[in-house]
């Protein structure tokens, strides 16, 4: 049987009004940040003939909860402030991580700033790791970004799907060994799948 996919989320509007996020103790938290938002990117990449091309596009970008919510454990007694929804109708409660919102300020800046960073391409399409170490001695301990283009209907659009620090590769994402400049991925993957939009 296949695996339910993730098909979306909703708020709990007992505990999220106007993008603030109110905790059980009554302090506020603003999510505004976080909105949805358009950023430029550079992207470069080799033609048929070998010649460099070099451009930049507008990109939509979308942060999705998990950049500050986590699944909830079994000391969590408090409201979730997200339900992750699944194909097949379920649904998961997520509750506010405080670590990972203290860090969205840092994440906002990096994704802004994304196309000269080193990153490593996934080989799902559209999908990219940013990886910033925290711990030299820790080699694959750090902050862990997962994002994702995908071309909604001639606009692209960068979902950030997750942000948070762990001591490991995601082994789901099958990432290519070679660290490239975010750049060089993006132009890849628009000349090889939407070249229309380079037009």
């Amino acid at each position: 049987m296949k695996k339910p996919h993730k098909t979306g989320y909703r708020w709990n509007s007992d505990v999220y009004v106007d993008r603030t996020y109110t905790s059980p103790s009554g302090d506020t938290y603003d999510l505004d940040h976080l909105r949805s938002q358009n950023n430029t990117y550079k992207y470069q990449y080799r033609d048929s003939s070998g010649q460099s091309i070099k451009g930049s596009i507008d990109i939509e970008v979308r942060y999705d909860p998990h950049c500050f919510t986590r699944e909830r454990e079994p000391q969590d007694i408090g409201p979730a402030l997200v339900y992750d929804c699944y194909s097949d109708g379920s649904q998961s409660d997520r509750v506010f991580d405080l670590e990972r919102y203290n860090k969205t300020k840092f994440l906002v800046g990096t994704i802004k700033n994304l196309s000269n960073k080193d990153c490593r391409e996934s080989r799902n399409k559209g999908k990219v790791l940013y990886f910033k170490q925290s711990d030299r001695t820790r080699p694959k301990a750090g902050y862990y970004v997962i994002i994702k283009v995908k071309n909604h209907a001639g606009k692209l659009v960068m979902h950030v799907e997750t942000a948070h620090d762990r001591n490991n590769e995601p082994y789901k994402l099958n990432l290519s060994d070679k660290s490239e400049t975010y750049k060089i991925i993006l132009g890849r993957l628009i000349s090889s799948q939407w070249p229309e939009l380079l037009n």
